[in-house]
């Protein structure tokens, strides 16, 4: 039986295959006790507390791409039953029903990637509607991916960062069940190293968006091998797994310390060095430059982790 810190809850890990772990969100000096401190997001200026014992661990965790100061996001294709996957008839008699050509849902204007550059310059070739706060057109909840399968042909996932491996739901919320259209995607990661070939089309496989908008055009024109695309999509289905993955294998890990622990002397450096690039210049090349500056955070050392057993029970704290 784990012994409770002041606020901590055992229930958190109840469904881990190992479960002997107690989680406090209260902050206090009975929290300096804990066997690993989580720190969520790295803050520019960063109160990193003492270690109170040689064993105590340090958990660095983010959701975000490094440039936001990176975890990919949690997220896992599934190979369809058969009978699950709709028939060509069906999908073409859903490629026949659409009547617009390309969405984009964006919160976030003028970040790093330079997407909107990117999304006004394929506007002059194709039609792109813009939904949410970097557009015009609003849609909310279930309805836009439902209007995504009856209305549109294309779906832009551009990601915010070229970070190495970062996919952001932007991606996945196209493979969730009942949701056909054809993504296109933008971004730092090698999409040919997770993903089918046959499924998306990748911007940077086109020296411009010009010519992304007419091989787009040319695909609306060509009904068998978009209605293929929308085929080979249908065998994969969307599950998000992330919070409930992550705090099972923390707590495994903390009961094996001695086989995961790693040491970053500058966990920034460790963030950054070589994970993230500037976008390609050749394809936004008549538009002027922009310069990118990251905003350095404070470092701290870390000391190696211990490889003594293990107690019965660990806490940590977030």
């Amino acid at each position: 039986m784990c012994p409770l810190l002041r606020g901590s809850s055992r229930e958190f890990f109840g469904a881990c295959p190992v479960s002997a772990c107690a989680l406090s969100f209260v902050r206090s000096n009975d929290n300096l006790t804990a066997d690993a401190v989580v720190f969520h997001d790295l803050p520019e200026k960063l109160a990193v507390p003492q270690r109170t014992s040689p064993t105590q661990v340090y958990v660095f965790m983010h959701m975000e791409s490094p440039v936001h100061v990176s975890d990919r996001y949690k997220s896992t294709l599934w190979n369809a039953r058969a009978r699950e996957v709709p028939t060509r008839a069906f999908l073409l008699s859903l490629r026949r029903n659409k009547t617009k050509a390309v969405a984009w849902f964006s919160s976030h204007c003028n970040v790093q990637s330079r997407r909107d550059e990117y999304v006004a310059r394929l506007r002059r070739v194709i039609p792109v509607d813009i939904y949410g706060r970097c557009g015009s057109l609003q849609c909310t909840g279930p309805t836009c991916e439902q209007m995504l399968s009856t209305d549109y042909m294309f779906y832009l996932s551009y990601e915010n960062s070229f970070c190495q491996d970062y996919v952001t739901e932007k991606f996945f919320r196209v493979f969730k069940e009942n949701v056909y259209v054809v993504p296109v995607v933008r971004g730092g990661a090698d999409y040919d190293k997770y993903f089918m070939r046959g499924v998306y089309v990748d911007s940077e496989w086109f020296e411009s968006p010009e010519d992304l908008g007419r091989h787009l055009l040319e695909l609306m024109e060509d009904e068998e091998t978009y209605v293929d695309m929308l085929w080979r999509r249908a065998h994969f289905l969307y599950h998000e797994h992330g919070i409930v993955d992550a705090k099972c294998q923390l707590c495994h890990r903390l009961h094996n310390v001695h086989r995961f622990a790693k040491t970053y002397p500058d966990l920034y450096e460790w963030n950054h060095h070589n994970r993230c690039r500037p976008p390609n210049t050749n394809e936004l090349r008549d538009t002027n430059p922009v310069f990118w500056q990251l905003v350095s955070l404070n470092s701290f050392s870390a000391e190696p982790a211990p490889t003594g057993n293990v107690t019965l029970c660990k806490n940590f704290m977030l």
